[in-house]
């Protein structure tokens, strides 16, 4: 009797001791955040893709999409609305298109929440600003434009910048892949040309 009830107490012990370990994990602080710097800022009547011969998405309630030099499969920001307007409770989330696997929509992983392409939502205003899980230093603000349709927005020069989408330059020659350099896209509603930003990152480990 006395043995059958050590053996349960060690399964139990290690139940226990499993769950801590994933307690650790999931609730981990995450990475240093990567440095940026801006080294171009250019305007103009258009911009093309970083890789034009990669899908683009357009889904319903896409504000921003955001694709790495590893392959095609896209990461997309989508709005939530709610009787025309923003949801309180989750205003923009993420998920995967993976392109590589026929455009099939899949959630971001736990990680991947966390550490790199993740999203927290902050109510300013009439809108929220967005924090990047990966790049916390961009604080977009996600809010309707004049027509009622969800956009994100950023201050370039003092002008509100309509974002469209962002690129990442990794270096995949480590076991964890870097993120090297940024591009950021977006247009000027108002004068209708197109902004290209690029950024030099450092200390940009990708966790994935």
């Amino acid at each position: 009797m006395t043995g059958k009830m050590d053996s349960q107490n060690r399964r139990s012990g290690l139940k226990f001791s499993a769950l801590l370990v994933w307690l650790c994990l999931a609730y981990a602080p995450p990475a240093v955040a990567a440095d940026l710097r801006v080294i171009a800022h250019q305007t103009g009547a258009y911009f093309a893709p970083a890789r034009p011969d990669w899908p683009q998405p357009a889904d319903q309630g896409q504000v921003f999409y955001l694709q790495r030099s590893m392959n095609a499969n896209t990461v997309v920001y989508s709005a939530h609305m709610q009787a025309g307007a923003l949801d309180q409770a989750t205003p923009l989330h993420a998920y995967w298109r993976r392109f590589n696997d026929g455009g099939e929509v899949k959630p971001l992983k736990p990680f991947e929440r966390r550490l790199a392409y993740g999203v927290r939502a902050r109510k300013q205003g009439d809108g929220y600003v967005i924090r990047f899980a990966g790049l916390p230093q961009l604080r977009p603000v996600l809010r309707l434009d004049k027509s009622g349709k969800p956009a994100l927005w950023a201050d370039y020069g003092g002008r509100q910048i309509r974002l469209i989408s962002g690129y990442l330059e990794l270096d995949e020659t480590g076991m964890i892949p870097r993120v090297t350099g940024l591009r950021i896209h977006g247009m000027d509603p108002i004068t209708g040309r197109q902004h290209l930003v690029t950024f030099a990152v450092s200390d940009g480990v990708l966790k994935q």
